[in-house]
């Protein structure tokens, strides 16, 4: 190991491709910036009791109560994932057969699909 060790660091091919993980550093700084920012933010924030800092208040509070009383809005959540995911599903794979076709325009309505609308 420390044989092989020696001779990847001699080598000069090392020296010459040192910094290309460089290009990596963007996408590191993305994903802190959408993923792990807004967790931990969001970790915090969940602290927080009536404006102030409540500590583990509010997850006492939840787990401490009776599951019949977090029965109903666990069940209105899940069948809003449901349909939202079937609504979505359905619409997603209708547009994609529909523009799988040939027809005049299929190239232009494909590009416009691929611009993320804001």
């Amino acid at each position: 190991m420390l044989c092989a060790l020696r001779i990847f660091v001699g080598n000069r091919l090392w020296m010459r491709y040192r910094h290309h993980h460089l290009f990596l550093l963007p996408a590191v700084l993305w994903v802190c910036l959408f993923t792990l920012f807004p967790f931990f933010y969001t970790l915090a924030l969940s602290c927080v009791h009536k404006g102030a800092w409540g500590g583990m208040v509010n997850y006492r509070r939840l787990f401490g109560t009776d599951w019949a009383t977090n029965a109903h809005a666990l069940t209105v959540t899940f069948i809003f994932v449901a349909a939202t995911v079937l609504t979505e599903l359905t619409l997603g794979l209708a547009l994609a057969l529909f523009v799988s076709r040939r027809f005049r325009g299929r190239g232009a309505l494909r590009g416009l699909l691929m611009v993320p609308f804001f």
